[in-house]
This record gives C-alpha cells, structure tokens and sequence, in this order.
C-alpha cells in the first residue's frame, strides 16, 4: 500500500505530538532519555506546531528543539519581543539560524516585501531548516550552509550527539560528529544588499560572537543596523573567542547602546541599539 505524502506526514505529527504529550509527564531520569534516544534512532525528527502556528522538525532528544514548544516561553521571550517589533518589508539576518524557529516567526512579520537571511553551519540542522521552509511556505527566507566568522577559510565543527543547540568550533564530550564548514565574514554578502537598512541581526554561535561582529564591522559602521541580539555566554567565549567586554567595546565604539548593560551571569542575551534611530 502506497501512503501519500499528505497522510504520512499527517501521521507523523499525530505520532510527534502522542510523544511529546507522553514526555512531558514522565520524569526526568536517566530512563527517560534512553527512551528518547530509542524513539529518535527509529524515527529520527518528527513534525510539531509551535504555538505562533509554526511546522518544525523536532528532535525529543534536544532541550533546545522542545524550548521551541514550550508554552511559557522556553527562554526565548526577548528574542520573541523584538521579532514581534518588526513591520512589513523589513530585512533580518539570522545568524546561528538552527531549525529556523526565529526565522520563520520573522518571515510571517515581515511578509512577501521583506527578506530573512538564515545561516546554520551544521549540516544537521541545516537539513532541517530546508525542512522547515518548505513545510511552512517561507518563501522569503535565504538559507545559507555558512560559518559567519571574522575570516575566511574552512574548520572542523562538532555536531552535538544530545543538544542542538550547542554545534560549536570545539567538542563538548568527545563523542560529537565531526564536519567541515565553509567560514565567511559577511560584510561582503551584506553590503551587496544595496539596502537602506538592516531592522534586526541575532547572532547566537556559541561563543563565537565577537568573531561573527568583527566580520561585520563595516555593516556596523554604515549606522544601516537597527538592533542587533547577542547571546553573552562566559563559558562558550571564553574558549571560543573574545569576552563579553570585548563585544561591548566593539558595539559602543560603532555607537550602538546596550538595553541592559555588562551582567554579572553566566549567561544572557544583550540588545545592542542604534540611539538615533530608535
């Protein structure tokens, strides 16, 4: 018996919201993500609705995939605020792109005028991304296999085993895949926008954000960037590349201001602004 797309997607996502129901009654135990991995190797990601009426792929295994579902927030309620501010015909840039969740929020805020550039190394998720456009007709969304760094060149990047979201440029358990990635500053893609401006740019690569800065330091300095989100993790930075006080120098001497100014946490995202704009 042949089963046509429609109905086999369909039963996907029955089977994905039975799981996900079924996860978050059983408790946090070692047993539990035993299982998770089990259902994940037989069935790889399954197709969830997010609250905002999105289509993503979703791996059980990821705490990052499932904060996308999370009715209270998941942590994301800045990032969420800001892409709510956003109007029609505005350009995002999504740096550190994932499955795509910010980006296909934005996609529905900007409509068909404005654009989403969408970049996610990882070959994981970038699979999935594609998915994930498709799925929900994001036609404005750009998606690109790229590293935004400060240089160009190509570099080993590790692939988490147990959580998507922490695909970095070092190993976190030595049990992680191994890929090359294609690194690229991306003032020189940007600037050939020709745009009159840039509405908002979120950089989340763990701990590789004041590279990803460095590499865009002439979009910067056109004063063409609204906002820019950076997620500030000591850990990641720390072996990654410069600290938190590096990124604020460099976002001040371009003449952004922060919302919330050098935190004493660990880890916390930051909104830099142009004063004379907003």
């Amino acid at each position: 018996m042949i089963i046509k797309p429609k109905l086999f997607f369909g039963l996907r996502a029955l089977f994905g919201k039975l799981i996900f129901l079924f996860q978050k009654d059983l408790p946090n135990l070692r047993g539990k993500q035993f299982f998770l991995r089990c259902l994940t190797q037989f069935f790889g990601s399954l197709p969830l609705k997010s609250k905002e009426g999105i289509w993503l792929k979703i791996l059980f295994t990821s705490s990052m995939d499932l904060s996308y579902l999370d009715p209270l927030g998941g942590g994301h309620e800045l990032i969420r605020e800001q892409i709510s501010n956003l109007r029609l015909g505005d350009i995002v840039i999504d740096i550190g792109a994932n499955t795509g969740y910010f980006s296909l929020i934005a996609s529905r805020k900007v409509g068909g005028k404005g654009k989403i550039f969408s970049f996610e190394p990882s070959s994981r998720e970038f699979i999935r991304l594609l998915t994930n456009i498709n799925q929900n007709s994001s036609l404005i969304i750009c998606p690109l296999c790229i590293a935004a760094s400060n240089e160009f060149g190509v570099a080993n990047f590790f692939i988490s085993s147990q959580h998507t979201g922490i695909n970095s440029f070092h190993s976190s358990d030595g049990t992680d895949a191994c890929q090359n990635v294609i690194l690229m500053p991306l003032d020189m893609l940007l600037l050939n926008l020709n745009c009159d401006e840039i509405s908002l740019i979120k950089i989340d690569v763990e701990g590789r954000e004041l590279n990803v800065l460095e590499g865009l330091s002439k979009i910067l300095a056109l004063g063409i960037v609204l906002k820019v989100i950076v997620e500030i993790n000591e850990a990641f930075q720390t072996i990654s590349s410069g600290n938190a006080i590096e990124i604020y120098k460099l976002m001040h001497r371009f003449g952004f201001k922060a919302r919330f100014g050098l935190q004493n946490v660990k880890h916390y995202d930051e909104i830099f602004y142009l004063p004379i704009k907003n």
